[in-house]
């Protein structure tokens, strides 16, 4: 059987921003909000009434959790995310999310923080909280 991807000549994005078509939005003092249309791509399927896939959902989420944790960082740190969860709430198959991030606790090496998603008319999709480990850029 030869490899279905030879098959489909996809075009290799650039990065996780281009496959996944964030719009980043400025953020504020452990706040971010991150945007993102639904494409075919981010279905479970290839029809176009497959739902977006719930790893997406989670990828989107952790975006707007790092942008609020940087936020809050001070010069020559980073955070690595080291824990997520999430409540997946309803299916999405078009439109756009929303994803906003508030952080409950921004700590010296630690945050903590909860993400609401929602699609464009203001239905609540998913819930995500997760924890980011702050550590010194090397």
């Amino acid at each position: 059987m030869e490899n279905q991807l030879n098959k489909k000549q996809a075009i290799e994005p650039s990065s996780i921003r281009d496959t996944f078509a964030w719009i980043e939005e400025e953020g504020s003092a452990g706040r971010a909000r991150v945007r993102m249309a639904v494409r075919q791509r981010h279905r479970n399927s290839e029809s176009s009434s497959g739902s977006v896939q719930g790893g997406v959902l989670l990828s989107l989420a952790d975006r707007a959790f790092v942008n609020a944790s940087n936020t809050v960082l001070d010069p020559g740190y980073t955070t690595v995310t080291i824990e997520l969860k999430a409540n997946l709430i309803a299916a999405i198959t078009e439109g756009e999310l929303i994803a906003d991030c508030h952080l409950i606790h921004s700590g010296r090496r630690l945050h903590v923080g909860e993400v609401e998603v929602k699609d464009n008319t203001g239905r609540l999709i998913a819930v995500v909280s997760g924890t980011n480990l702050v550590l010194a850029k090397r």
